[in-house]
């Protein structure tokens, strides 16, 4: 059998490096006071010496209420005149080069405990750094300390939404399709996943004639140049093999009012399978969580079923969807989607808490 997918497919110390001086092999007088290894140690430590003393006491105790967005920390020099703390990803290390999100100025020159707050409301499922940055203040005498950089990954205890399916079945084929709804709260709330497609050829889905994992985690970019109308614009793909209609109400097929009324909404499946045999089968998706277990797995979607034949695609298609499936908002600008607007969705993802871990 042949399948194939469709899309191509701590705290972090930061400061200036100090060099340690190597020692030197000199010729040793009798006499000298000092040997060669005693001059080289003694400027070492008198280098240390006023490099410290030209720098400002550097801020400590960083705590984050990850329910309130709300932060403290201790200041330890009144020569600080205020704070900053600014949200940065981080990558597998790589810290972004803009902001994603930022304190108001805390304002300071004084020292002991410091309040500010973050809206942590954009930040998704995923490791950020946070930096909590020192301005010295106007006209002092020494320089700012280094950036304080607090590595967190978000997300901790968190349940991925349960992914709605639909599925297109053509002849011997069928292609899969997750609700841009999903889609979008998976982008705006937690993570882009994987997610594994199960196909069974029984409704009760204890046997299993097929599993695939997906990764989407390619579509994150994609989301996040794409917004329109408070929506999230979803990949389209005009050479799509089959061009989903929306139903209108009155039972017929329609796009939005500015498109015309023929024309289809090619969305991009996430999974094609084309070597079935003949037959009727059932098919669910699973959004994967993290490999740490740190998120969990969602629930399965519902089993939707759908029945592939023996022959060639003919261009007519059969569509068949899980129970809470909504089709996306259509317009010209292509198919779109506002992150949470159906709040019955299993294991919403706006709607849980969770708590954030310290990467050390």
């Amino acid at each position: 059998m042949t399948i194939k997918s469709s899309r191509p497919g701590v705290l972090i110390a930061r400061g200036a490096l100090t060099a340690a001086l190597a020692a030197t092999l000199g010729l040793g007088l009798v006499g000298c006071g000092a040997t060669s290894t005693d001059t080289s140690a003694t400027s070492v430590s008198s280098t240390t010496t006023s490099a410290a003393a030209d720098t400002l006491a550097a801020p400590t105790d960083f705590t984050m209420d990850w329910s309130t967005g709300k932060f403290t920390f201790t200041s330890n020099d009144d020569g600080i005149g205020y704070y900053f703390v600014r949200v940065y990803t981080n990558d597998d290390g790589v810290e972004g080069t803009e902001y994603v999100a930022t304190s108001s100025r805390v304002s300071a020159s004084k020292t002991g405990e410091m309040t500010g707050s973050i809206d942590l409301s954009s930040l998704s499922w995923r490791t950020y750094d946070f930096n909590l940055v020192s301005y010295a203040a106007s006209g002092a005498d020494k320089d700012a300390p280094a950036v304080q950089t607090y590595t967190y990954k978000l997300g901790v205890g968190g349940v991925m939404e349960r992914p709605e399916l639909m599925v297109l079945a053509d002849g011997n084929t069928a292609e899969f399709y997750i609700d841009l709804y999903t889609l979008s709260d998976w982008y705006t709330y937690q993570r882009m996943p994987q997610v594994e497609f199960n196909v069974y050829s029984d409704a009760d889905c204890t046997q299993s004639v097929a599993t695939k994992t997906v990764d989407l985690s390619d579509l994150a970019p994609q989301a996040a140049s794409g917004p329109w109308a408070s929506g999230t614009n979803w990949a389209t793909d005009a050479q799509g093999i089959h061009a989903y209609l929306q139903p209108s109400s009155d039972g017929g097929q329609q796009m939005g009012p500015m498109s015309a009324p023929t024309d289809p909404a090619a969305l991009t499946s996430q999974l094609v399978i084309d070597d079935l045999d003949a037959g009727t089968y059932y098919v669910t998706a699973t959004a994967k969580g993290s490999d740490d277990g740190s998120i969990s797995d969602s629930k399965p979607s519902d089993a939707v079923e759908f029945t592939v034949t023996a022959d060639a695609e003919t261009g007519q298609y059969v569509a068949t969807k899980s129970s809470l499936w909504q089709d996306p908002t259509y317009s010209a600008m292509g198919a779109g989607a506002e992150a949470g607007t159906y709040t019955d969705r299993v294991g919403f993802a706006a709607g849980q808490s969770t708590t954030a871990e310290l990467v050390k």
